[in-house]
């Protein structure tokens, strides 16, 4: 009988609250289904604290699929972003610490569908993001990469395309 799903991707504890990412889904103005990052707050005895949807301002459908408390407070999530039926996009969306969304980066890879599984952040405040890419005549390969934040060039990235030469995901 449940219309609309909703899945939980990750978790982290943040100060003292325990925050969970994952996507949900919403019926459109069009009726269509789309697919929305959500960001549920919760106390450490489980009560529910706040909720944030998506509301796709960038690209109609985004989920979350890692996340990680930031040293200098809040927190960062990390997933994908497409517009209904388009490859998906790495995209990351930063918080502040009362759970507010900021900014967000998109990692344009045309032709090239992409996500971002898992995130973290480095003493000197990089932010690294594991997931994958699709290049073109290839399965999904690792991509492993550093960025400064909202804004500015990659840092560093990796692309590893394992001896099998078959679907090499960095999910975790």
């Amino acid at each position: 009988m449940n219309d609309l799903d909703e899945i939980g991707r990750g978790v982290a504890i943040v100060g003292d609250e325990v925050i969970v990412v994952g996507e949900r889904e919403i019926k459109g103005g069009d009726t269509k289904i789309y697919r929305r990052a959500v960001v549920l707050r919760y106390s450490l005895a489980g009560e529910l604290l706040d909720e944030w949807s998506s509301p796709g301002e960038l690209l109609a459908e985004d989920g979350a699929m890692g996340i990680a408390p930031l040293h200098g407070g809040g927190f960062v999530i990390v997933g994908w972003g497409r517009n209904k039926g388009t490859i998906r996009q790495v995209l990351t969306r930063w918080f502040s610490a009362l759970g507010e969304a900021g900014p967000v980066r998109v990692e344009p890879t045309p032709g090239s569908d992409a996500i971002g599984y898992a995130i973290g952040e480095d003493r000197e405040g990089k932010i690294i993001i594991a997931g994958s890419r699709k290049q073109p005549a290839t399965d999904m390969d690792a991509w492993i990469f550093a960025i400064p934040g909202p804004l500015g060039a990659h840092v560093w990235d990796v692309v590893r395309d394992g001896p099998g030469h078959g679907p090499d995901d960095a999910r975790g």
